[in-house]
């Protein structure tokens, strides 16, 4: 499954631990519970024991904070918290708050499992194959269990043949699942089982087209004064090269910091997204993207908003 790779995106969650604010389980964590959850998890796979006060934070965020457990929950965030618990069930380095854990492994199963979409996605796409390294590695098998898996990995199935993926990061979480494995099996890891040959893929002439420019609207929104301007660009151009246009050829401003997930919007239009804000990217009328700006590509005709939100 591509063991050092794996590690090293562990490796990357380990700063998160030291970036909690706060004592006795107030304030919020400077990172995220993601972050937080992967420092625990990369942590746990190489069997180093992290204090019961580390662990109780997390604990804590999942019995007593709702906004982690609502409607809109994120699946990522969800599914690498209960692969962190998974981790410390498995491993028993934290046996005073066993039970704790086990409980909190639970009720994040079953959140996901109710995240469900028709078309067999947990919450979407990209958020899936975390989920489903979650689902696959539980000890708790069921027909439920079993019967969502087999719905989510035939989703999966479909939006290959579709080039769904394109962003390393989101690779790098799908590739343990189609070799049946999760990051939480990095506790002992099988270096000599057989790994897929990978083919290269036979290049074709390339063939002389006529470039195609596609139009997008974009709007910026949740601060004075608004912005809505008409971009022209090449088609296939991504939205972060929608942003570059406009910037390159009016008083749009913006700009970003570099991430796993490729590059987020930090600023824009001068404006720089506070402490517990974000520029949150849509698709009109009020569909928030999935992809990065980096792999987002419009369509011609599309209206992109970019609007500033507290959480």
């Amino acid at each position: 499954m591509g063991h050092l790779g794996a590690l090293l995106f562990l490796l990357g969650g380990l700063g998160a631990l030291a970036n909690i604010c706060g004592h006795n389980h107030q304030g919020h964590p400077r990172t995220s519970y993601y972050q937080y959850s992967l420092g625990i998890l990369a942590l746990c796979v190489h069997q180093k024991r992290v204090h019961d006060s580390v662990v109780g934070k997390l604990l804590y965020a999942v019995e007593h904070k709702p906004h982690l457990l609502q409607d809109h929950v994120s699946v990522d965030t969800m599914a690498m918290t209960g692969m962190a618990f998974s981790c410390l069930e498995l491993s028993n380095l934290n046996p005073k708050q066993r039970n704790r854990i086990n409980l909190a492994l639970k009720r994040v199963q079953e959140k996901i499992l109710k995240a469900q979409t028709p078309e067999g996605y947990f919450g979407n796409v990209y958020s899936t194959p975390l989920a489903l390294q979650l689902l696959m590695g539980s000890l708790r098998p069921s027909v439920e269990l079993g019967t969502a898996c087999l719905k989510a990995k035939a989703a999966l199935q479909a939006s290959l043949q579709h080039k769904t993926f394109q962003n390393p990061l989101m690779i790098s979480q799908l590739l343990p699942v189609l070799n049946q494995k999760s990051y939480v099996d990095l506790i002992s890891p099988d270096c000599q089982a057989p790994r897929a040959l990978l083919e290269p893929a036979l290049e074709t002439p390339p063939q002389a087209k006529v470039p195609k420019f596609i139009d997008v609207l974009l709007k910026v929104s949740g601060i004075s004064p608004s912005y809505r301007h008409s971009v022209s660009v090449p088609a296939g151009s991504s939205l972060e090269d929608i942003l570059k246009n406009a910037q390159e050829h009016g008083r749009f401003r913006f700009r970003t910091q570099a991430s796993l997930s490729g590059p987020f919007l930090t600023s824009v239009l001068g404006r720089k997204a506070g402490e517990r804000e974000f520029w949150q990217v849509l698709r009109d009328p009020d569909t928030p993207l999935q992809q990065g700006i980096a792999d987002y590509r419009p369509k011609d005709g599309e209206t992109i908003e970019l609007r500033l939100v507290g959480w």
